[in-house]
C-alpha cells in the first residue's frame, strides 16, 4: 500500500536529516592516525559467478527464507559436507515453493567467500582466516539460480563479535590488523565489537566489501539485517563523536549524539545504495529492521528517512515476530500499522519477516502452541495491507517438526 504525497512539513523534516547525512561525510581522523589499508583488487581467485536467477516481476509476491550461518555452521568442516547441505536446502526450499534464500556471508566481520578485505569465516573450517580450498558463495548462487532461486547476500556491517563469538580472530582481521594506528575504529561494547560508523573511511571500506560481492558473484540482493549502533552504549563512541565535535567550526552547534549516530547510518546506508547500483543496477539493496518502528531508535536506524527518500533502500523488511493476539512488545498487527504510517517512496517495496522460529513453542503466553495458523493469518493481513512479500526466520525452524503444521498452513496461503 502506497501512501499519499508527503506534505509540506514533512518535506522539511526530510531536508534536515539531508542536512544530517552530509555533516556526517566529514571523517573525524585525528592527528597522526593513518587510514585503513584498502586493498588494490579483490583476490584472482575470486569468480565472477553466472547463473540464470530467477525471473521476478513487479507483481510477483517474494517468498523468502533467511538462511543463518548457524544453519551453516555444520560439524564437519569440509567442502563435500557444506555443499551436500546447501543442496538439500536448495531442494527442500524449492519444494515448499520459496523463490528467495537470504543467506548469511558476512556474519562476523568475516566471509563465507574470498574476500580481499574480510577474513574467511570461522564457520567453514573452525579457523578465522583459514582457506576452505573452495568458493562457498560461489557454489551457493550457482545451486540456487540453478533451482529458479533467488539468492540475496545476507551482511553484518558492522559487527565484530557478539557474546565470544567468534572465539579468536586471524591476523589479516581489521580488528587486529589496525589496532596500532586504528585502534579506535572499533565500538567495544558489552556484548561484544563493532566497526564505528562515525568514521568516513570506515563506512569506505564496509562498502567496498559490499562491492566486491556486487561485482564478483551474480547475487540477486545486498541484506542488512538490524545490527547498527549497539543499544545502551551511550560512551562506546566517545573518541569519534570527540572529533566531530572539535571539528565543528567556531559558534556552529554541533548534533547531538543521537543525531551524530543517527547521521552516520545514514551516509553509510545511502553509500552502500549508490555503490551497489553502480556495480549493477539489478541488484536490489535492502535492510530488515527491528519489528517496533520505535524499537530502531536505540540502534540510530533511521528507519522514517530509508521508507520516504529514495536512494537508501530498495526494499524495508520489518522483523515482525509478534502473533496476532497476545506478544511482547506488541500484538503483530499493531506493529504492522506502525509501517504502514510511514511515507513510503514509490520505488520502496516492503516485506514482512515472519517468526517462523516461534512457530510450537510456548512464547507470547502459549499462543504459538493453542493454534496453528498465526502466520497464516498475518500473511493474509499483509496481503491486505499491500505487502511485497514475506520472508521467514529461519531455515531451522522451517523445515522443524516442531513447526510443521505452522508452516504448511502458512505456505499453503503462499502456493
Amino acid at each position: 500500500m502506497r501512501k499519499k504525497p508527503i506534505q509540506k512539513m514533512w518535506m522539511f523534516q526530510l531536508a534536515a536529516l539531508v542536512l544530517a547525512v552530509i555533516l556526517a561525510a566529514w571523517s573525524p581522523i585525528g592527528a597522526g592516525q593513518t587510514h585503513p589499508a584498502q586493498p588494490e583488487s579483490t583476490p584472482e581467485s575470486q569468480p565472477n559467478v553466472s547463473g540464470s536467477p530467477t525471473e521476478m516481476s513487479e507483481s510477483d509476491e517474494l517468498v523468502g527464507v533467511w538462511i543463518p550461518y548457524l544453519s551453516l555452521n555444520l560439524e564437519e568442516k569440509t567442502e563435500e559436507a557444506f555443499c551436500s547441505h546447501f543442496d538439500n536446502i536448495v531442494e527442500e526450499a524449492s519444494a515448499r515453493g520459496f523463490n528467495a534464500l537470504f543467506v548469511h556471508v558476512r556474519p562476523f566481520g568475516d566471509a563465507l567467500y574470498a574476500s580481499a578485505y574480510f577474513p574467511w569465516s570461522h564457520i567453514l573450517t573452525g579457523e578465522q582466516g583459514k582457506d576452505p580450498g573452495y568458493d562457498p558463495l560461489a557454489y551457493m548462487v550457482e545451486k540456487a539460480h540453478a533451482a529458479g532461486l533467488q539468492i540475496h547476500a545476507w551482511v553484518n556491517p558492522l559487527r565484530v563479535s557478539l557474546n565470544s563469538t567468534p572465539a579468536s580472530f586471524s591476523p589479516d582481521n581489521p580488528y587486529i590488523a589496525w589496532q596500532a594506528e586504528n585502534a579506535d575504529y572499533f565500538l567495544r561494547c558489552a556484548d561484544g565489537i563493532y566497526y564505528d560508523p562515525g568514521y568516513s573511511k570506515v563506512r569506505e571500506y564496509i562498502t567496498a566489501g559490499v562491492v566486491e560481492i556486487v561485482e564478483h558473484y551474480d547475487v540477486d540482493g545486498i541484506h542488512f539485517d538490524d545490527y547498527f549502533y549497539p543499544a545502551g552504549e551511550p560512551e562506546a563512541d566517545n573518541v569519534s563523536y570527540g572529533l566531530y565535535c572539535d571539528g565543528i567550526e567556531e559558534g556552529a552547534t554541533p548534533l547531538s549524539r543521537e543525531e551524530w549516530r543517527k547521521s552516520n547510518i545514514n551516509a553509510l546506508v545511502s553509500q552502500v545504495y549508490a555503490a551497489v547500483k553502480h556495480a549493477n543496477p539489478q541488484v536490489v539493496f535492502g535492510i530488515a529492521p527491528t519489528g517496533v518502528v520505535s524499537g530502531n531508535e536505540p540502534l540510530s536506524a533511521d528507519v522514517t528517512a530509508w521508507c520516504a527518500v529514495e536512494g537508501y533502500i530498495d526494499y524495508i523488511c520489518p522483523q515482525l515476530y509478534f502473533s496476532t493476539e497476545e506478544s511482547a512488545p506488541v500484538p503483530f498487527d499493531e506493529a504492522l500499522a506502525g509501517w504502514l504510517a510511514l511515507p513510503r517512496a514509490e520505488n520502496v517495496k516492503l516485506y514482512i519477516g515472519l517468526a517462523a522460529y516461534k512457530a510450537g513453542s510456548d512464547v507470547d503466553n502459549g499462543a504459538w502452541q493453542n493454534q496453528s495458523d498465526i502466520l497464516a493469518r498475518e500473511i493474509e493481513q499483509g496481503r491486505q495491507a499491500g505487502a511485497d512479500g514475506f520472508v521467514f526466520y529461519a531455515w531451522d525452524q522451517v523445515v522443524s517438526k516442531q513447526a510443521s503444521e505452522e508452516i504448511d498452513h502458512a505456505l499453503a496461503v503462499l502456493a
